[in-house]
């Protein structure tokens, strides 16, 4: 069982053996069937008297006249059932024994399939590459929890005006912890990596990177969990570019405080509610900086800013335009 397990799952010749060995004419894996009193544990005897529509169509297919039916594991809608088939006798007690042995060997070897099938890491392998890693890494859980750190994320998070409180992060600075905040929840609501910037005390830039991603506890769990992988890499502003934006068609001073909040890395509801504003007017001004740079998107319109070019849209801006 444990070596067809290693081998993407090929039971064929384990059912055959054991067949073989029960003078059965057919051994057969039932996956995720609905349960009743026959499936409902431990082995089972049955014959073309079952209830069970399932049991009774493999009895019939495979030409039998006695069955048993070993419950396996419990399965999403039902559970996982081993079926063994005869033509002439019934089982003995004895036989049905020997088949209750099996039952947490092929147990095993089924959950030993699924891990392997799985494509999930596990989360002490997240946490390790969180500690091994060189830059300034943090694991959360689905609270925002912090689960592990490394040596870089405490360096940098103190700059940052940063610190841990009942194992979450808070910052000092309140348009950063907003940020924080938000990009946390819509990253473990959308499942979509997040992106926010901050500046340390002494004007280093890092950009924060919050990665959602599900992994499980151990080999032996199947029930994902849902993290968080925050990343933090120093953040270098793209070479000056000239960004032709028509003169005739200027940025309101409400579209650059928005467009400035945007660089900062901020989300449409941050910058709403910093602003005492509704979603729906952040966004229609985001829609309208877009039209004006001629950006398609927010990704596009960030990567497209240096200092030097958010600086000449301000200088555009009429004091006495207030919309």
């Amino acid at each position: 069982m444990f070596a067809a397990a290693i081998n993407d799952g090929r039971y064929g010749n384990t059912w055959a053996a054991l067949a073989e060995h029960l003078h059965a004419c057919r051994v057969q894996l039932l996956r995720d069937i609905s349960i009743d009193d026959t499936t409902a544990g431990g082995v089972q005897p049955f014959d073309a008297d079952v209830r069970h529509p399932v049991l009774a169509h493999t009895l019939s297919a495979g030409g039998a006249r006695h069955g048993l039916c070993a419950c396996i594991r419990p399965a999403d809608h039902g559970a996982d059932v081993l079926v063994v088939l005869r033509t002439d006798s019934p089982f003995t007690e004895e036989e049905r024994s020997s088949i209750e042995m099996l039952t947490a060997h092929i147990h095993a070897a089924l959950d030993l399939r699924d891990q392997l099938a799985s494509t999930l890491p596990t989360a002490a392998s997240v946490a390790l590459l969180t500690k091994l890693l060189p830059v300034p890494c943090l694991l959360t859980d689905d609270a925002g929890r912090c689960i592990e750190r490394n040596e870089a994320f405490d360096q940098v998070l103190p700059t940052l005006a940063g610190s841990l409180r009942a194992g979450r992060v808070v910052f000092q600075d309140s348009f950063l912890q907003d940020s924080w905040t938000q990009a946390l929840q819509e990253g473990r609501a959308t499942a979509i990596a997040q992106s926010l910037l901050a500046t340390t005390r002494n004007g280093t830039r890092w950009k924060m990177h919050l990665v959602p991603f599900a992994c499980v506890g151990s080999l032996a769990d199947r029930t994902p969990r849902h993290l968080t992988f925050a990343l933090f890499e120093r953040f270098a502003a793209p070479p000056t570019q000239t960004l032709t934006v028509p003169s005739s068609r200027p940025l309101t001073k409400a579209e650059l405080e928005v467009l400035a909040s945007l660089l900062l890395g901020q989300t449409a509801k941050v910058i709403a509610r910093t602003r005492g504003a509704s979603v729906n007017t952040v966004r229609s001004q985001i829609t309208a900086i877009l039209a004006k740079t001629g950006q398609h998107t927010q990704k596009e319109l960030i990567a497209s800013f240096s200092a030097s070019a958010f600086e000449s849209l301000v200088s555009r801006y009429e004091p006495g335009d207030s919309q």
